[in-house]
């Protein structure tokens, strides 16, 4: 009977470990992004031995625009992880969304929302005057946010296609991507690109798969003149 007993208090001390176990959540894990001295001479060598020392997950490593890499680990263990010698800094790896109305970083970096020419404001009341040409898949010519002055399509059907004719309306969108980096209108739609309003000159040289042919690149570069649709 005794040992019985014995067995059933064995049985019940387990059960408790365990639920005890299956009850405790393990900590929540934050994303960071870390980048590290200019004088780490291998940021995937950095970024394993920091990881082990904060009890961190490494993502991605990062070895060529910047040394660095993104991690995730403990919000306790964020102090050690800045204090580490090797580390120069680190910034949340935050949720970025598209499409917003704001002004993007790149737009930030060449120093164009400070620029008291600009005026960027949300308001389309000024426009950059300045011709781009965008060499891609062609430009929407009925996009809202931008201001379409005319283009070229020098793609075809026919690889050895001579002439680059009007048009250049974007079946594929890569190229109205592009264009709206450049010259988004300064208005309530999408983004604002680096030049407000600029006149897009559309030259398609990408088909609606993306892809084409040097003949047409070169072509689009140094072909047919676009002519306007006023």
């Amino acid at each position: 009977m005794q040992r019985i007993s014995n067995i059933i208090l064995f049985v019940l001390v387990m059960l408790l470990s365990v639920s005890t176990a299956v009850m405790a959540a393990p900590p929540a894990l934050d994303g960071y992004i870390v980048v590290l001295h200019d004088n780490v001479a291998s940021p995937a060598a950095a970024a394993r031995e920091i990881a082990g020392q904060v009890g961190g997950q490494v993502g991605f490593v990062y070895e060529h625009a910047l040394k660095g890499f993104s991690i995730r680990l403990p919000e306790q263990a964020l102090m050690a992880l800045e204090r580490n010698p090797n580390v120069k800094y680190v910034e949340t790896d935050r949720v970025r969304y598209a499409f917003a109305q704001t002004i993007p970083t790149g737009i930030q970096r060449i120093f164009a929302d400070s620029n008291p020419n600009l005026n960027i404001d949300g308001t389309d009341n000024y426009r950059v005057d300045v011709d781009v040409a965008v060499i891609d898949t062609g430009v929407d010519f009925q996009h809202p946010d931008l201001n379409v002055a005319g283009g070229v399509n020098c793609t075809s059907k026919n690889i050895f296609s001579s002439v680059c004719k009007e048009g250049g309306d974007d079946d594929h969108y890569h190229g109205s991507h592009v264009a709206g980096i450049i010259g988004a209108l300064d208005n309530g739609i999408g983004v604002v690109g680096v030049a407000p309003g600029a006149r897009i000159w559309a030259v398609k040289v990408l088909n609606s798969r993306g892809t084409g042919y040097s003949s047409w690149i070169i072509a689009g570069m140094t072909g047919s003149r676009p002519r306007s649709y006023d």
